[in-house]
């Protein structure tokens, strides 16, 4: 029910879900608001009487869902630099107003410098690639399941291709350090060694999703010719199937190429150091486009310094380790996949399994199942894919799937609105603890997830709340 304390009276509206109301309570259907949302405690009285009369709402059952109460106090949001360790930020939180409340900004503990236990500290993500190549080996890397087949390919394998890839854009394309590079490809071990390719070379990408057409009206299209345009991208990397329909949108002086065969024209011998770029920290290591749900994407500078403080501080709040084993099935034009999870992977050497987006749409038990059968830890989706296993787990007419997740340790439910029924029925259908799914929200401003829900739990961790039009 909705609350509202007036003039010495309490007024309730009924909206639901049985729960005890105050015995002296006038019930109505509904809280008269004003123009700017706030209750309109004149007219209150008279919608009572007026309701009363009409409908009997003296009696039912009733459910808390909003009290008018004196205004909240101001939260105050904070700033916080990006540095080696947390002792080493600049900023911190902003000043408070006269009359303000607590600031919202939660440090939490001081994140250790890896010296005193901490996570490991390096300069740049072409470290974390390096880093991985060499002390990983060809033991960790990313296990790619295509059509009921599996490859794998190893940092250090990438490593290698990316360098490749490296050579070929320099020599062939001649780009430089500092240009911008837009990936259409749909194959992700190609977008993956295409990425780091870039990323070596100081050559900065953005990825866009690969449209289901190309054409001048598609809405993906136009958000790639909004970056090409924002970035004075002059090439893009692209699935040979791209490369014609999408030369024939572009202008004249931007170049669409086929990135296999980009990679294919370069020479095992090309896969040396010596192309690797001097990065820095402060250098943007990929273009994010923001999903434009508030108006037009935005194109956000990711630097390698914001990456890594991410992964150190979802370390020591998530409890990442080297020991984990990931799942992606979202396509790397989403912040999440690319950064919460690849680039975390290579940072802490994990092993990753990548699955086609398409296949799991198609079949959505494909993603609990390959789960199962890699003893994956920790996986990922938007509320939707959640609900598509519970659907599809609902449609064979058991009530539990024949999946051992045992081994998963936490799955992310983030990107977009999460709801409780949908994580406690795919709970349910799996045979997990409620207390695996994990909802979180993040922007691509702040590299990716700021809030984790570590301890879900759908009797506590649910505020509902009332919408009106």
């Amino acid at each position: 029910m909705e609350v509202a304390h007036t003039h010495g009276r309490t007024f309730v509206a009924a909206t639901g879900e049985a729960h005890a109301a105050p015995a002296d309570a006038v019930r109505v259907r509904r809280m008269p608001l004003t123009a700017g949302g706030e209750l309109a405690e004149a007219a209150l009285a008279g919608v009572a009487e007026e309701e009363e009369t009409a409908t009997g709402l003296r009696a039912g059952p009733l459910r808390v869902a909003r009290a008018y109460a004196e205004e909240p106090k101001a939260l105050v949001l904070g700033s916080e630099g990006y540095g080696p360790t947390l002792g080493d930020a600049s900023g911190g939180a902003l000043s408070a107003p006269a009359g303000a409340g607590p600031s919202s900004h939660v440090i939490g503990p001081p994140l250790q410098a890896a010296a005193a236990g901490g996570p490991r500290e390096l300069a740049t993500m072409c470290d974390a690639l390096r880093d991985a190549a060499e002390h990983a080996g060809t033991a960790r890397g990313i296990r790619f399941l295509s059509g009921g087949e599996a490859s794998f390919e190893s940092y250090a394998a990438l490593l290698v291709s990316a360098r490749q890839m490296l050579s070929a854009l320099k020599s062939r394309l001649g780009l430089e350090r500092g240009d911008a590079v837009a990936l259409q490809i749909a194959d992700a071990r190609t977008h993956l060694r295409a990425f780091w390719g870039c990323v070596l070379g100081g050559i900065t990408p953005v990825t866009v999703a690969v449209p289901n057409q190309y054409s001048a009206e598609n809405a993906t299209v136009r958000k790639l010719l909004g970056a090409i345009d924002v970035l004075d991208a002059k090439h893009v990397l692209a699935s040979a199937s791209g490369v014609g329909p999408l030369a024939a949108l572009l202008s004249g002086d931007v170049r669409v190429h086929d990135a296999t065969a980009l990679l294919d024209s370069s020479a095992p011998a090309d896969a040396g150091a010596e192309h690797d770029a001097e990065v820095s920290p402060d250098d943007v290591i990929f273009y994010q486009l923001t999903s434009g749900s508030t108006g037009t994407p935005k194109c956000i500078p990711e630097r390698h310094a914001a990456v890594i403080s991410h992964i150190r501080h979802s370390v020591a709040h998530c409890g990442y380790t080297a020991a984990d084993v990931t799942l992606n099935w979202l396509p790397f034009d989403h912040v999440v996949p690319m950064l919460t999870f690849h680039l975390c992977d290579v940072y802490l050497q994990r092993a990753a399994v990548q699955l086609p987006t398409a296949e799991v749409i198609s079949d959505p038990l494909l993603w609990p199942r390959a789960m199962a059968e890699h003893g994956v830890t920790h996986s990922w989706a938007p509320n939707f894919g959640f609900k598509l296993v519970v659907q599809a787990a609902r449609a064979t007419g058991s009530k539990q799937l024949p999946f051992d997740l045992s081994r998963v340790s936490r799955l992310m439910n983030a990107g977009e609105q999460v709801t409780a029924e949908v994580c406690d029925a795919f709970a349910s259908v799996c045979g997990i603890a409620p207390s695996v799914l994990q909802p979180a929200f993040g922007m691509a401003e702040c590299c990716t997830c700021m809030t984790y829900n570590n301890a879900y739990d759908s009797a506590r961790s649910n505020v509902r709340v009332l919408k009106r039009r």
